[in-house]
């Protein structure tokens, strides 16, 4: 499963410059294995978003952060929806009521807190 907040987008050291991470893997041939899309689409991608490639290590530099995002957010929206999720953090308190939920899901007799229901359901709602 891909998850848009496992991309980072790192300060190089070797140049000056940004380049993409996935989950600690940045180079076209690690990225293509995880994200399970064509290295055609991410190489064109990064072609048309960065600045410079790097031979030795596989790796597109790009010269701003605001680019390299933009490429992050193509590459997303390239891999197919069922492959796609979301990281969603949880209070203890809002899983405990999830569980709960799921537990007794045809009593209808969980009482809530609106503020927490709706805490919940706006975490859920956000995109990215």
């Amino acid at each position: 499963m891909v998850v848009k907040n496992h991309f980072t987008v790192r300060s190089s050291a070797k140049v000056e410059g940004f380049y993409i991470d996935y989950l600690g893997n940045f180079s076209l041939t690690a990225l293509k294995n995880y994200l399970d899309i064509s290295d055609k689409i991410i190489q064109s991608t990064f072609e048309k978003y960065s600045n410079s490639y790097d031979d030795e290590f596989g790796i597109y530099y790009f010269d701003s952060k605001e680019k390299a995002l933009i490429a992050i957010d193509v590459l997303v929206a390239a891999v197919p929806a069922s492959k796609r999720g979301r990281a969603v953090y949880l209070t203890d308190k809002e899983i405990e009521l999830i569980r709960k939920a799921l537990i007794n899901e045809d009593t209808n007799i969980l009482t809530v807190k609106a503020s927490l229901r709706d805490e919940i359901f706006k975490k859920l709602n956000d995109v990215y």
